[in-house]
């Protein structure tokens, strides 16, 4: 991880660089929730791994058990 983390509205944010590739990276930890919320993320980071579309931004999805689930995006900076 290349950077100090940022909140985000479930989890923690860090930018990273793919050794694979040499580029940035955004990898978000959220930690498994109660049952509930935590079926409703599932859910909706599936969407984001299989909708295609200009304005989403897809991501590769893996889970760790102990942690939760853990995304990887493509880093984006926006200006203010």
């Amino acid at each position: 991880m290349d950077s100090c983390p940022l909140g985000g509205a479930y989890g923690i944010v860090y930018s990273a660089t793919d050794r694979a590739t040499n580029q940035g990276v955004a990898v978000k930890i959220i930690p498994f929730l109660q049952a509930e919320i935590t079926k409703r993320l599932a859910r909706e980071i599936y969407l984001l791994y299989e909708i295609e579309h200009p304005n989403i931004v897809r991501c590769a999805v893996s889970s760790n058990k102990k942690r939760g689930f853990v995304l990887r995006l493509p880093l984006i900076y926006i200006k203010s």
